[in-house]
């Protein structure tokens, strides 16, 4: 047991780049649930739209635990350096990549399908970004301290949206077994 918890991030580290998670995830869901409101007005009452967001809530919460999970793995067979020291700053340079790079990808499917080989260019550029950022986090040493203090400021959408999430989870489980 105890060189599993070697492996891991610490605590406070997971807290941390849990916090950037969800405002990630948990501001797209509201964007897309207030983009969706004029709509759900013309034919749900206001119960009816509530349980929608609880519905989107529960399932950011859900989705953002995955992706803090797939973000620990790496953080666990990478050597120590390269991505568990420092877990916290490190994966807000992925997560911030990768929400950047969905987003602006998503726009960009609105109208037309690009195809599988466009889709594996972005993949590897996405990916490449992050492994860079991650190794110039590395090795400029200002970075760190930087990145720190704004992954701190992320740290209040923990209570915020984990809040929110928990609370909708309990709403939609109940839903479920009424």
């Amino acid at each position: 047991m105890a060189t599993f918890k070697k492996l891991i991030p610490q605590n406070r580290e997971i807290t941390l780049a849990f916090g950037t998670i969800l405002f990630c995830i948990c501001s797209w869901s509201v964007r897309a649930f207030l983009y969706k409101v004029p709509s759900f007005l013309l034919y749900m009452d206001v119960g009816e739209i509530g349980s929608v967001f609880a519905y989107m809530m529960a399932f950011a919460l859900l989705e953002s635990l995955l992706v803090q999970f797939v973000m620990i793995i790496p953080a666990m067979f990478l050597p120590g350096k390269w991505f568990r020291e420092g877990f916290s700053y490190k994966a807000f340079l992925v997560i911030i990549v990768a929400a950047v790079s969905s987003i602006y990808y998503q726009d960009s499917l609105t109208y037309t399908y690009s195809g599988s080989r466009t889709i594996l260019i972005w993949l590897g550029l996405t990916f490449l970004a992050m492994v860079i950022l991650v190794i110039l986090s590395i090795l400029i040493k200002p970075l760190p301290r930087i990145l720190s203090i704004i992954v701190d400021q992320f740290n209040i959408f923990l209570y915020i949206y984990g809040s929110i999430g928990v609370i909708s989870l309990v709403v939609v489980l109940y839903r479920l077994i009424v």
